[in-house]
């Protein structure tokens, strides 16, 4: 399985919520920015998942939809109880109108104009896919005494040494060779992993990443999962990863309650929900 099958944060299927979203929650969610903040926010995570076009002119406040970079997903809406995203390829015709635009942020629910422009290129309603979307806050970012404590030891891209002792390790069954190669060598960005014995068993790095931000991936050996290695590792991957950055992002799917767990534990700042439009299985761009 190579690394870009591993990354889909997407299950082919769009399931009914595993766990709810009370009122007191939301309260709390709409005070932690301000809505230019949010918006820069959603901005940032919306570059850094599916490549913004950036000669696009967008004054602050209009609705227009932005240009993406990547050809896999027809159009995607990012939102919070503050702000809203809106991105699309450039053929396809998204209109935010004043209806959609104005639609209340409701964590779960696919948004309007998603719904419509599904429709409208006739495609089934399983092609919308979405999740939460998180924050990594500064005290994870600055104070290395909040990683969770774990039981195995935890390698980081930052030591020169610990890299080395990375490359003598057993090629995980998820990874192709040339992209770990790509991992341990740099180019992908920093990382974390925690290791049993000669075999890695948990690993945290960059996604998708742009100068500005990176959103985080993650996997976890089935045989170790449930034992806290997970937020281990995305604290470790986070702190190196924040250097020079405006944000840190971690984004699941609906149905992935262990990942969702995992930003419960490191008490991740809810953002909002990142729903996009898919083009159907078998005519993904490679």
């Amino acid at each position: 399985m190579s690394r870009a099958v591993m990354l889909r944060q997407f299950p082919p299927q769009n399931p009914p919520l595993t766990r709810g979203y009370d009122k007191k929650e939301m309260e709390t969610q709409t005070k932690l920015w301000t809505e230019q903040e949010a918006r820069r926010l959603l901005e940032l995570e919306a570059d850094a998942i599916f490549g913004l076009d950036h000669r696009q002119d967008h004054p602050v406040g209009t609705f227009t939809p932005h240009g993406v970079n990547n050809r896999n997903v027809y159009a995607a809406h990012l939102w919070s109880p503050q702000a809203q995203f809106t991105v699309r390829q450039a053929d396809i015709p998204v209109t935010v109108d004043e209806e959609s635009s104005r639609q209340n942020y409701i964590p779960g629910e696919i948004p309007l104009l998603l719904r419509r422009l599904c429709s409208l290129l006739n495609l089934p309603l399983s092609c919308i896919q979405g999740g939460p979307s998180y924050v990594v806050p500064l005290d994870i970012l600055m104070d290395s005494t909040q990683q969770p404590r774990t039981a195995l030891p935890i390698l980081t891209s930052s030591d020169d040494s610990q890299v080395r002792q990375a490359k003598e390790l057993a090629l995980p069954d998820n990874w192709e060779a040339d992209e770990w190669a790509e991992l341990l060598g740099g180019k992908l960005g920093p990382w974390a992993m925690a290791v049993d014995g000669r075999e890695p068993v948990s690993i945290c790095f960059s996604a998708r990443r742009t100068p500005k931000a990176a959103e985080a991936g993650i996997w976890t050996h089935t045989r170790h999962r449930g034992k806290g290695l997970a937020p281990a590792i995305v604290a470790a991957w986070a702190r190196l990863e924040a250097r020079g950055k405006e944000a840190i992002f971690y984004s699941t799917s609906a149905s992935n309650t262990a990942s969702q767990s995992v930003a419960l534990k490191l008490n991740l700042k809810l953002l909002g929900w990142i729903w996009k439009l898919e083009k159907p299985a078998g005519e993904e761009t490679q």
